[in-house]
């Protein structure tokens, strides 16, 4: 990795908008490949942020300052990496589900997928079963991806999934469950069709499902 590729990365980490700004600027007059800057430092950044703040080791705060700063540098990189003749490899409907409020995960999660070529439809945190039926009724998702970072909220995923089962809107529809709780013994008890440990491998996962069908 090049000096200024591992600085942009230390940028990303430390929120600073301002020089993420700047060095994705340098890299791309220099020539550098747009998509080497988002995989190589701007998703990389993310990673290294990520898991810092699993094991403990950063703030919420500085998570949101990092993924503001990772934002600014790809709102440089996106329009010439997405043009209007690439298409989206699906749609996402993500959500913490409802009783717990917690959106690090889910964000991160939407970042990564939003990188990888997904379009993103946020409902937020707090979302009942009822609203990701209509969610998912109207927006009609290729993918639905739910988190919970609270032990007494996990078991809501089986209530959303139930109802979508429901309202007959689960075939087809590819979930992802995941939090801190969520392991992958219980998304299949749950029905559930994948688990992933973090954000960069359920981007990965999702990408890599939709190249199979030739989308991506």
């Amino acid at each position: 990795m090049s000096d200024t590729a591992r600085e942009l990365v230390e940028a990303v980490k430390c929120g600073d908008e301002n020089k993420t700004i700047s060095l994705v600027r340098r890299m791309l007059s220099e020539g550098a490949d747009p998509y080497e800057i988002l995989y190589g430092s701007l998703l990389l950044a993310m990673r290294e942020i990520g898991d810092n703040f699993n094991d403990d080791a950063v703030f919420i705060a500085e998570v949101l300052n990092a993924a503001q700063a990772w934002k600014k540098g790809y709102s440089l990189l996106k329009s010439i990496i997405v043009d209007e003749k690439t298409p989206l490899l699906g749609r996402v409907v993500i959500a913490t589900v409802e009783g717990d409020v917690h959106d690090i995960g889910k964000n991160l999660v939407s970042v990564f997928l939003d990188a990888a070529g997904f379009e993103i439809v946020d409902l937020g945190v707090d979302v009942s079963a009822d609203m990701i039926v209509d969610a998912v009724r109207e927006h009609r998702p290729d993918i639905l991806a739910l988190s919970s970072l609270l032990t007494v909220t996990m078991t809501y995923h089986e209530v959303i999934i139930q109802a979508l089962k429901d309202a007959g809107l689960r075939d087809g529809l590819i979930i992802f469950v995941g939090g801190a709780p969520i392991t992958r013994e219980y998304s299949i008890e749950i029905g559930a069709d994948y688990y992933e440990k973090d954000a960069a491998s359920t981007a990965e996962h999702a990408r890599r499902l939709f190249a199979k069908k030739g989308y991506g």
